[in-house]
C-alpha cells in the first residue's frame, strides 16, 4: 500500500462558491423639464464610459431663460413696492408720534400692507429660484463614473418630465452575490443581521481561454435567505473592475473563494482516503491495518480537514483496498 504521514498545522478555512458579477449601482437618468434635445455627448453610446460630472444631454433653454428674466423683473417690482411700503409706514408712524397718543394702530402703521409686500417679495423670489432650477436642469450630467447601458433619446427629440434618457451602470465598483450554506457561516465567523468583518475573496473566471483573477471583499450579507434553497448571500465588492488586465464586466460568472477564520490545529487528508462510514485506514507501528474513526471538520474540493481521530506521524493508507480485515499485515510500496 501507499501511505502518507499526517501532520497537524494551522489552517485558514476557505469556503468555495460561485456568483454572477453585476454593477454596484444602476441609475436611469430622466428629464425633469419639457424641452427639445439640442446636444447629446458623443460618448453617450451603449458600452462607452462617462466620468462623474460630465455633461451628457443639453436641452433648448430659450423658454427657461425667458422665464428667468420674467421672474427677475417681477422680483424687482415687488422689492420696489416693499421699499415704498416701508417708507410710507415710517411716515405714518412719525405722524402718529406727533399727533397721536400711545402706540399707533396696526392699520395706521400700515402693518398689513407691509406684510403683503414682504409676502410678494418672498413669492417672486421663490418663482425666480424655480426658474433658475429649471434652467439648470436643461443640462444633464453623469452622477458618477459609469458605463452606458442604453440611450433612449437623440438630437431633436422632445422630452417631457419623467421621460427616460439613458441607463448607466457604475464602473468604479462591481458586486457579486455569493451564496453559502448556513453551516458554512461557522467557517467564516459570520452572523446574519450583523455587519461582517472584511473578508478577502478571490474571484476567478475563464475569459478568452485564460484564467482571470480579481480580488474583492465581503461588505455585507443579504437581507434574507434565498427562498429556493435557504442559503445566505454574501455581497462581495470589487473596486476598479475595469482597471485590470481583464475587465470584470456585468454578467461574468465567477468562482469565489472566501477566506474564513484560522484554526490552530487540523489534519489535512486526501478526500479519497475518507471512507463512507467516516473512518480511515492506518498502518500502525507493527505494519498492521487499523480502522480508525475520525471527526470531519470541513470537506473541500480535494481534501478533508480532520480535527480529531488522527495523531501526528500516523501513516494514512491512500491505496484503495478491496478486502479489509483489521490487523491484517501490510507493507508499503517503498518496502517492495
Amino acid at each position: 500500500v501507499e501511505v502518507v504521514s499526517v501532520q497537524s498545522a494551522p489552517r485558514t478555512l476557505q469556503v468555495l462558491s460561485h456568483g454572477e458579477a453585476m454593477a454596484a449601482r444602476h441609475v436611469q437618468l430622466v428629464a425633469e423639464v419639457s424641452a427639445r434635445v439640442i446636444w447629446v455627448a458623443p460618448e453617450l453610446e451603449a458600452g462607452d464610459f462617462v466620468t462623474s460630472g460630465a455633461p451628457l444631454v443639453r436641452f433648448d433653454t430659450t423658454d427657461y431663460e425667458l422665464a428667468e428674466a420674467s421672474a427677475e423683473a417681477r422680483l424687482a417690482q415687488t422689492q420696489a413696492a416693499l421699499q415704498l411700503e416701508e417708507a410710507e409706514a415710517e411716515i405714518a408712524r412719525a405722524d402718529w408720534a406727533e399727533h397721536g397718543d400711545g402706540p399707533p394702530p396696526a392699520l395706521v402703521a400700515r402693518e398689513p400692507q407691509l406684510a403683503r409686500a414682504q409676502a410678494d417679495v418672498r413669492a417672486t423670489q421663490a418663482s425666480l429660484d424655480a426658474a433658475r432650477r429649471d434652467l439648470a436642469r436643461c443640462e444633464v450630467r453623469a452622477p458618477f463614473d459609469a458605463r452606458v447601458e442604453s440611450r433612449a433619446i437623440t438630437v431633436a427629440s422632445f422630452v417631457a418630465p419623467g421621460q427616460g434618457l439613458c441607463q448607466l451602470a457604475d464602473s468604479a465598483a462591481a458586486e457579486v452575490m455569493v451564496p453559502v450554506r448556513l453551516s458554512e457561516l461557522a467557517y467564516l465567523d459570520l452572523s446574519l443581521g450583523q455587519d461582517p468583518r472584511p473578508l478577502a475573496v478571490r474571484l476567478q473566471a475563464e475569459v478568452a481561454g485564460q484564467d482571470a483573477v480579481w480580488q474583492g471583499q465581503v461588505v455585507r450579507t443579504g437581507a434574507s435567505l434565498d427562498p429556493r434553497n435557504r442559503m445566505a448571500s454574501l455581497v462581495v465588492r470589487v473596486d476598479g473592475p475595469y482597471s485590470g488586465a481583464v475587465a470584470l464586466v456585468p454578467g461574468t460568472f465567477v468562482q469565489a473563494t472566501v477566506e474564513g477564520r484560522t484554526v490552530a490545529s487540523l489534519h489535512s487528508i486526501p478526500r479519497s482516503a475518507l471512507r463512507d462510514d467516516g473512518t480511515v485506514l492506518i498502518l500502525d507501528a507493527k505494519s498492521l491495518l487499523e480502522i480508525r474513526a475520525v471527526t470531519v471538520f470541513q470537506r473541500t474540493g480535494n481534501e478533508v480537514l480532520i480535527d480529531s481521530g488522527l495523531r501526528d506521524g500516523d501513516r494514512l493508507i491512500t491505496t484503495p483496498l478491496v478486502t479489509i480485515v483489521p490487523g491484517m499485515p501490510l507493507r508499503t510500496s517503498t518496502e517492495g
